[in-house]
């Protein structure tokens, strides 16, 4: 078959599915093609726009709530079950937690517990005699204790008080010689004056009468001799009375004086090294516990422990990290398994140094290395008396913030 032949062949093929309509489907889907693409793009432009919608809605940027608080609207405000509504922050740990936190501690009598130890200079001495008794009230300066010095330090204070007594005696006795001294002084000073007087009348009537030749040259001299003697006499006693008045007699007196006030400070130092035999309270408290028994020595714990039970404290450890929470003012609820009724108190004191944690849990997981800082709290007065026989008693705290 000729080439020619072969064309008209497929020609006559090809013509019939012409006439029945595929070559017009054809033609119109390639002509549908750019509208359907143009429908694809902005099918597209609107789910981006709807799903910028509800994510600006949901998380609310900065321009957005702007435009909120300027307009008035409110999210969803026109729907019984908005899908948005206004932004809440996230919550800290603690608002999470129903806004506390929560401790370790323990408690303490007010102002925490006192170690009553031996007076300085006590030594090597050993308790005598225990006056007090664990439990029992005490105020300042009460005898908790004896111990035995006792004896040898009130000797020592009956031999002070032994030494002022000469030296007051001493001193009465110069004072009582030097005014016996005086008066005898006096006495003779008086007559030498007299003497003197006499003597220098008689002088002038035995110059008179030798004048007149009535008397000799040697009775003249005689008289006058008188007189220098008198003079003599009474310059000597005032001589002496000077010395006993202002001179060697009051330099005995002074001496007297000085012996007298080193025997009162002697008596003085004896009645203060007596105190050392005595173990008072340094304040108003109750004995919480005896570390001695009668004849031993007290060593590093002291004679015993003194608390103000009265007002009972909680001292927390708070971990660092939630410290800033933490106010004074806020409320505390105290639990332990020892205690039938939870305390409660208020946080009194933050503390202002970060410290090692000393109080651990149970826990094996426990943090050993934990670093707090101390919070001091006060208890109400029911739970004060609930808590004033449990001093040390740890507890677990729940701190309001």
């Amino acid at each position: 078959m000729t080439k020619k032949a072969k064309d008209r062949a497929v020609s006559e093929e090809i013509m019939p599915l012409i006439e029945n309509g595929i070559a017009k489907h054809l033609a119109i889907k390639r002509n549908w093609q750019p509208v359907r693409r143009k429908f694809l793009i902005l099918s597209v432009v609107v789910g981006l726009i709807a799903l910028g919608g509800i994510v600006g809605m949901y998380f609310q940027p900065p321009g957005l709530q702007l435009f909120f608080r300027a307009t008035g609207l409110v999210p969803g405000a026109g729907s019984e079950h908005p899908i948005a509504t206004p932004v809440q922050r996230q919550a800290s740990l603690a608002t999470q937690q129903n806004m506390t936190i929560k401790a370790l501690g323990r408690l303490m009598p007010y102002g925490d517990v006192i170690v009553v130890a031996p007076p300085f200079g006590a030594g090597d001495a050993r308790i005598a005699k225990i006056l007090v008794k664990e439990g029992q009230v005490v105020d300042a300066n009460d005898v908790i204790a004896q111990l035995d010095s006792l004896d040898q330090l009130q000797s020592a204070v009956n031999v002070a008080e032994a030494g002022l007594g000469v030296a007051l005696a001493t001193l009465n006795q110069m004072e009582s010689l030097v005014d016996t001294s005086l008066k005898d002084l006096f006495a003779k000073h008086e007559g030498a004056e007299e003497s003197l007087h006499v003597a220098s009348l008689n002088h002038q009537r035995v110059v008179d009468l030798y004048k007149n030749s009535m008397v000799s040259l040697k009775e003249l001299e005689q008289s006058e001799l008188s007189v220098i003697t008198a003079k003599k006499s009474l310059e000597q006693i005032e001589a002496q009375l000077s010395r006993t008045v202002g001179g060697e007699s009051q330099t005995d007196i002074q001496l007297a004086l000085s012996q007298l006030k080193l025997a009162r400070a002697d008596v003085e130092r004896a009645k203060i090294d007596l105190q050392k035999a005595y173990i008072r309270a340094p304040k108003p408290g109750t004995i919480i516990r005896l570390h001695v028994r009668v004849g031993e020595r007290p060593g590093n714990l002291g004679v015993a422990t003194l608390g103000a039970t009265d007002s009972m404290q909680a001292e927390l450890e708070i971990y660092q990290t939630d410290i800033a929470d933490v106010v004074v003012g806020a409320n505390v609820l105290l639990t332990s398994p020892a205690l039938k009724t939870p305390l409660q108190g208020k946080v009194s004191e933050v503390g202002l140094e970060v410290e090692r944690q000393s109080i651990v849990g149970t826990s094996p997981a426990s943090n050993l290395d934990a670093r707090i800082i101390r919070v001091t709290v006060d208890l109400d007065e029911m739970s004060s008396q609930l808590a004033k026989s449990l001093t040390g008693l740890e507890v677990t705290a729940t701190v309001d913030i």
